[in-house]
């Protein structure tokens, strides 16, 4: 399966929440993700800083299984943290649950990350 563009608009200081994505061949039919592990990177470009991984627990993941959905959530406390400005970011999907040869890109985009006004 090819990776799929998208672009994202976080607002500072405010839950984001991606999906639920469903992972699914061409024919509409979801892959089963039981024991996958998901992981995502903001950064400020190509091999630039990272400005939220799920690595280090900024953003977060519920897999749904044999329904093949995707849901990442960033909160509202480390969306607070992060700087108004545009961004790039891939999300992967580990079949082994860790990262390996079999790991398959899903999305990727740019990120553009609006400022708070109310604090």
């Amino acid at each position: 399966m090819a990776y799929a563009s998208l672009d994202l608009v976080i607002d500072q200081a405010s839950l984001f929440t991606l999906g639920p994505i469903t992972y699914q061949d061409s024919t509409g039919t979801a892959y089963d993700i039981t024991g996958y592990a998901a992981r995502m990177m903001v950064r400020t470009a190509p091999g630039g800083d990272v400005i939220a991984s799920s690595a280090n627990g900024d953003i977060t993941f519920t897999l749904g299984g044999t329904a093949g959905t995707i849901t990442a959530s960033i909160s509202a406390l480390v969306t607070s943290a992060l700087e108004p400005g545009s961004y790039v970011y891939d999300l992967y999907l580990d079949p082994s649950g860790s990262v390996g040869a079999n790991s398959i890109r899903l999305l990727q985009g740019n990120v553009v990350i609006t400022p708070t006004v109310t604090e």
